[in-house]
C-alpha cells in the first residue's frame, strides 16, 4: 500500500512540475512610458508610525521600575538605548511593558556602565512604557537613562 500511495505522489509531482508555464507579452501599443514618470515634486515620503521619548531616574531593588512618557503615532518599529552608571560592573535583566499591559521586550539583559541598544521592537502607539529591573542586588542604585525612538 505504502509502495502505491509513493509510485501515485511521483506521478502527481512529474506531471504537476512538468507542465510549462506561458508568458503573455503586453502589446506595444498599449505602453505609456510618458503617463509613468512623475514630475510632481510635491510628493513627500512619510512615515506610517513615530514614537520618542526619554527619562531618567535611579534604580535599586526596590525601586526597579522607570517610566517613560512618549508620544507616538501609528503601529511601527521601535528602538531604545538604556545606559546604566554604577560604582560596579553588573548585569541586569529587562522587562518593558506597554500601556496596555502588552510586553515589548521579555528577559533582556543589560550591562552596567555601557550602553544597551535593543532594536526591531513593535509598539503600539503607548503613552508611556514601563521598564523594569530585575537581578539588582541589595545595596546597590544605579543612575538610568532610558530614549525610545522609532
Amino acid at each position: 500500500m505504502k509502495k502505491f500511495i509513493s509510485m501515485l505522489l511521483a506521478l502527481a509531482m512529474t506531471l504537476g512540475l512538468s507542465v510549462p508555464a506561458f508568458a503573455a507579452e503586453i502589446p506595444a501599443n498599449t505602453l505609456d512610458t510618458a503617463s509613468s514618470v512623475s514630475d510632481v515634486s510635491s510628493e513627500t515620503v512619510t512615515p506610517r508610525s513615530s514614537i520618542s521619548g526619554y527619562a531618567y531616574g535611579v534604580i535599586s531593588k526596590d525601586h526597579p521600575h522607570i517610566v517613560v512618557d512618549a508620544q507616538a503615532s501609528g503601529i511601527g518599529g521601535l528602538g531604545t538605548t538604556v545606559k546604566i552608571s554604577c560604582s560596579q560592573n553588573l548585569r541586569f535583566g529587562l522587562t518593558i511593558v506597554e500601556e496596555s499591559n502588552r510586553i515589548v521586550l521579555d528577559d533582556a539583559t543589560v550591562r552596567t556602565n555601557q550602553e544597551n541598544y535593543f532594536n526591531n521592537l513593535l509598539h503600539f502607539s503607548g503613552s508611556y512604557y514601563v521598564f523594569t529591573f530585575t537581578d539588582i542586588p541589595d545595596g546597590v542604585t544605579a543612575d538610568c537613562w532610558i530614549w525610545i525612538y522609532g
